[in-house]
C-alpha cells in the first residue's frame, strides 16, 4: 500500500513538472496556486528554476570570458 502511494506522488510530481512548460500561458493566479502546489510536493517553484538556469548560464559565460582571456595572454 505505502509503495502505491509513494508511486502515485512520483507519478503527481511528474504531471506537475510538465505542467510547467504552461506557467507563462497561467494567470496569476493559477501561477501562484502552481507555485503553491510545488512547495507542498517538495519541488522547485517556476523562480526557482529560472533563478537556477540564471546562475549556471552565468557561471558558464563566466568561465568562457575567464578560457578567452586565458588563452589571449599565452
Amino acid at each position: 500500500m505505502a509503495k502505491d502511494l509513494n508511486f502515485r506522488k512520483n507519478h503527481i510530481k511528474l504531471l506537475v513538472i510538465d505542467l510547467g512548460w504552461e506557467y507563462d500561458r497561467m494567470s496569476t493566479s493559477g501561477q501562484e496556486t502552481y507555485d503553491n502546489i510545488c512547495k507542498e510536493l517538495g519541488l522547485q517553484t517556476q523562480n526557482e528554476v529560472m533563478t537556477s538556469v540564471y546562475t549556471m548560464q552565468q557561471k558558464r559565460y563566466n568561465n568562457e570570458t575567464i578560457s578567452k582571456q586565458s588563452g589571449e595572454k599565452s
